[in-house]
């Protein structure tokens, strides 16, 4: 396979092909419990010459046979194909139920923006937290934006939010960094709570891994999020104190946006390990090493401090309870 092999929407994307997860999946079943390519593509409602065309697509994009064709016997998976369709079969269990949950929120949240009898009163900035994700969906007055630590700042102190949510951790520039924020004679800064940041790997940690130092390991596959994030910060960190190499890490230019993508990508099997928090961890029923312990704020501009950071922080608390 690829070594760009990305998971990525319901998509599996292989350099410059993009495959339905959902689809491939389908395909590799029916050719797992029909005999032959024939009564596969009668099983999924496609044409034989479809089925053919979407196995050498396949093949080609995966660099190797999936299939054995014996003459007067029909065809069948060879051991890469069967490796396939049980890790896409695999992945899509673990992830059903957290789409799922994804799904139902996005349904709740549209439904109470196209039901609200006014805009949202509050434009929240945030670095992602999937607790504090959750809690908003469930709250049409607040419009938020996941957009990681750096830029919720610059949005609240440009007028773009009213709100920022973020988490510095000892990334780049370390204590000094997060205590000049928190200086800051024009923002409002409350604690809302403390959590654990930690590699997120596959559940039993089969691999060993211990710590950043690992993910300098030849063939080790790692994913990363984006810059500007606090997460990146903490991995940046971590990688110097532990003297490796940000150029030594498989992956380390693989950029998420989410802790919930990360985790999307370890779970699906596209990563060996990402950093991120426990929760998405226990979401995505993944193993979690954990790395150090951090605050994430609520910060707003002096004077102007919105109802709704006094809503957030009420219903939080036995949110991050209930969570563990």
């Amino acid at each position: 396979m690829t070594d760009s092999a990305l998971w990525l929407d319901g998509n599996l994307e292989l350099g410059r092909d993009r495959l339905s997860v959902r689809q491939t999946g389908l395909f590799l079943e029916a050719l797992a419990q029909e005999p032959s390519l024939r009564a596969a593509a009668d099983r999924i409602g496609i044409s034989y010459r479809s089925a053919w065309d979407r196995l050498a697509r396949l093949e080609a994009a995966f660099g190797r046979p999936l299939v054995v064709k014996t003459k007067g016997h029909g065809t069948s998976l060879n051991a890469a194909g069967e490796a396939l369709r049980a890790a896409l079969d695999e992945a899509q269990s673990r992830l059903g139920k957290s789409l799922a949950e994804d799904g139902e929120r996005l349904r709740l949240r549209v439904a109470a923006l196209v039901t609200a009898q006014r805009p949202p009163t509050c434009r929240m900035a945030l670095s992602h937290d999937p607790v504090l994700v959750d809690l908003l969906a469930g709250m049409p007055d607040v419009e938020a934006a996941v957009v990681g630590s750096e830029e919720a700042l610059r949005r609240l102190r440009a007028g773009d939010a009213d709100l920022a949510g973020f988490h510095l951790g000892p990334g780049a520039g370390g204590r000094n960094r997060d205590e000049a924020v928190l200086r800051d004679p024009a923002l409002h800064i409350v604690a809302l709570f403390r959590r654990q940041q930690g590699l997120l790997v596959a559940p039993g940690n089969p691999l060993g891994i211990g710590s950043v130092r690992d993910l300098g390991r030849p063939g080790l596959r790692f994913v990363n999020r984006q810059r500007g994030s606090g997460t990146r910060g903490w991995t940046d960190h971590l990688l110097a104190e532990a003297g490796v190499d940000p150029a030594s890490v498989r992956g380390y230019g693989n950029e998420e946006f989410t802790h919930a993508a990360v985790a999307a990508m370890v779970a699906a099997g596209m990563a060996d390990a990402g950093m991120g928090v426990r929760v998405a961890a226990e979401r995505f029923g993944l193993g979690f090493v954990a790395q150090g312990e951090e605050v994430y704020r609520l910060a707003a501009r002096r004077g102007e401090v919105p109802a709704a950071a006094a809503e957030i922080l009420a219903r939080l608390q036995p949110a991050r309870e209930d969570a563990g």
